[in-house]
């Protein structure tokens, strides 16, 4: 189930239609109804924020709700990502939700007001808070 699961939201984040290479059917919006009733779809790590998503980020989560993922939670892997995925959140309500963090790949961008700014973008909705440490 996860290989299915996994090339799906592949195929919804890239817009890639071709079946036959993925051999996981295209859900439709009837089977992606019948699907939500013995579980919920999310997909954990989404990198909307990558600028390759900007002019088509509709279109995007719509490919994915078609495909039966219902919640998608965007990923802040530093201070500038963060706000971004807030920004996201606020333009998608109820499908997109973000997490307010550094990842350890962008460490050397902390400075003495990362702490603050990411306790400020969390306080704007209920987010994860990923990769942020309070350094003691």
């Amino acid at each position: 189930m996860l290989v299915k699961v996994a090339s799906t939201l592949a195929r919804v984040f890239t817009g890639h239609r071709d079946r036959s290479r993925l051999n996981v059917p295209m859900a439709s919006s009837s089977t992606a109804d019948n699907q939500s009733d013995s579980y919920i779809l999310i997909d954990i790590g989404a990198n909307l924020t990558n600028k390759k998503f900007s002019r088509d980020l509709g279109s995007v989560v719509g490919r994915a709700k078609d495909a039966g993922v219902q919640k998608i939670i965007v990923t802040g892997t530093s201070l500038h990502a963060s706000k971004e995925a807030l920004r996201l959140t606020q333009m998608h309500p109820g499908t997109l939700y973000c997490t307010a963090g550094v990842h350890p790949h962008d460490a050397k961008s902390w400075d003495d007001d990362t702490l603050d700014a990411l306790k400020e973008i969390a306080s704007k909705q209920e987010i994860g808070r990923a990769s942020c440490r309070e350094r003691v």
